[in-house]
């Protein structure tokens, strides 16, 4: 869905964020992310997002947690 660099002043790194059904199916997209595999040392971690609000609207994950439940 996007990706691309992000300005820490700590150290430079990317984020990706992709639309899977499961942490599985994520896996998969990363194994053949062409920079991941690359001789280039990259690494990745895999983090469920709770909800995701964009122009097109708003995807809340099966299970998540909801503010409203507090």
């Amino acid at each position: 869905m996007a990706s691309g660099p992000v300005g820490d002043p700590q150290g430079p790194y990317g984020i990706g964020i992709v639309l899977a059904e499961h942490s599985a199916a994520a896996g998969s997209i990363r194994e053949r992310d062409r920079g991941i595999v690359s001789w280039r040392g990259f690494s990745t971690e895999i983090s469920p997002m709770q909800s995701q609000i964009s122009a097109a609207g708003r995807f809340e994950a099966p299970g998540a947690f909801n503010a409203g439940q507090l």
